[in-house]
């Protein structure tokens, strides 16, 4: 019998949970009214490609994923970083010179 706390049992299950997440974040991605929530959207939808990426690893005990999961998280953090940069620029090429109020 396929055992539910077994490591693999866990894995499949925190999988579908965060699977859950993705949707509520694509939700999230396509009807936000402000920049700045797509833009947290995003960053959260990066964090849990990561978090399915490590438990596909720990699930199928190839721990090679792993190396693909950082990957991920440093594309995730410089996209982050740009999209921060481009609203700061944005919010300071108005009439003011000074940045807006998020």
């Amino acid at each position: 019998m396929w055992d539910l706390l077994s490591p693999r049992g866990l894995a499949l299950l925190s999988m579908v949970l965060i699977l859950l997440a993705a949707l509520i974040d694509v939700f999230q991605i396509i009807f936000a009214k402000r920049l700045a929530d797509r833009i947290w959207a995003l960053d959260t939808f990066g964090i849990v490609a990561i978090c399915v990426i490590c438990g596909y690893s720990v699930y199928t005990e190839n721990f090679l994923y792993l190396d693909i999961a950082i990957g991920v998280a440093l594309v995730s953090f410089l996209a982050t970083v740009a999209y921060a940069r481009y609203v700061y620029l944005r919010g300071r090429s108005s009439t003011s010179g000074e940045p807006e109020d998020a």
